[in-house]
């Protein structure tokens, strides 16, 4: 049965994992290549560039939707001007840059497709998923109301299982920037908290998550070695460990600017969100009541 299950939880993490991929090629390539450019009417209006970044205020605030006031509006080090020019986003940080290639004094835009980066995007998608699911059944269980419909399908070994699986594509996520040409991130950038120049703290809180997870799984599979104090204890770090998941993913995440997979990554924490307090108020209702009973007593 549990064998079953897994090949069923297999096989849907490998088709999340293919349209998490998918996906994030079709944010970086749904483009027309073709589209006419909006122009601009700028009237009896100066043509003005407050920042210097070669774009018109105008453009900025019109068609770009960058700050026409700062010149690297997403703070990757690139003016905003340049990565127009060369096809990258200047609202992304972390969005890579076409290379130009010239051939005959012709320039030709080199479309290499940044395969790394997209299996970064997608693997970090699937580890948040696994990691979600992991946090919601566990919580799920303790609900009264979900309980009923969670525990008859519920083990610790496929709870445990999972969480393994969220590691290995955390482990993904992270190496794979190792391959990414544009971010060119080597194995201390990936795996030492703080060494990374770009964003530090946010890759750090990433870094400071994956270890985590691996120290909780551990405590999981010693759980009979442990007395179950210690256990619940460095149990309790879940909670910090979903948490600095989700500031990472928001914060430094490419695919949260689409304003639907921002709000359903809300909506799903939401849901997380009231199974925490609803747990909380059910624990400190039954420890009020155990109380009341033993002064009764």
């Amino acid at each position: 049965m549990v064998s079953k299950s897994r090949k069923i939880v297999l096989i849907f993490i490998v088709l999340l994992m293919f349209v998490f991929f998918a996906f994030s090629y079709a944010q970086e390539n749904g483009k027309d290549e073709n589209e006419k450019p909006k122009e601009l009417d700028y009237g009896n209006n100066l043509i003005i560039d407050s920042d210097l970044d070669g774009l018109t205020d105008l453009g900025e605030e019109q068609i770009f939707g960058t700050d026409k006031l700062n010149p690297d509006t997403d703070g990757d080090g690139i003016f905003d001007g340049v990565e127009v020019v060369n096809h990258s986003n200047p609202l992304n940080a972390i969005s890579p840059m076409a290379t130009e290639i010239i051939t005959n004094n012709a320039k030709v835009v080199d479309r290499e497709v940044p395969w790394a980066w997209y299996v970064v995007r997608a693997s970090g998608f699937v580890s948040f998923a696994l990691l979600w699911w992991v946090m919601f059944t566990g919580l799920a269980i303790r609900t009264p109301i979900l309980k009923k419909i969670i525990e008859p399908e519920y083990s610790m070994s496929m709870h445990r299982w999972v969480s393994v699986q969220a590691i290995f594509f955390a482990m993904i996520h992270g190496a794979g920037l190792m391959f990414d040409k544009f971010m060119q991130f080597g194995f201390a950038e990936v795996f030492v908290p703080f060494v990374s120049d770009f964003k530090p703290e946010l890759v750090a809180l990433g870094i400071f998550g994956f270890y985590l997870m691996i120290i909780l799984i551990l405590t999981s599979y010693f759980r009979n070695h442990l007395s179950f104090g210690v256990w619940r204890f460095v149990h309790y770090f879940n909670i910090v460990l979903y948490a600095i998941t989700v500031v990472h993913a928001l914060l430094l995440g490419t695919d949260m600017q689409n304003e639907i997979v921002r709000n359903i990554f809300l909506a799903v924490n939401g849901v997380l969100a009231v199974l925490i307090v609803v747990n909380i108020a059910a624990r400190i209702f039954h420890r009020a009541k155990k109380t009341g009973d033993t002064v009764e007593n």
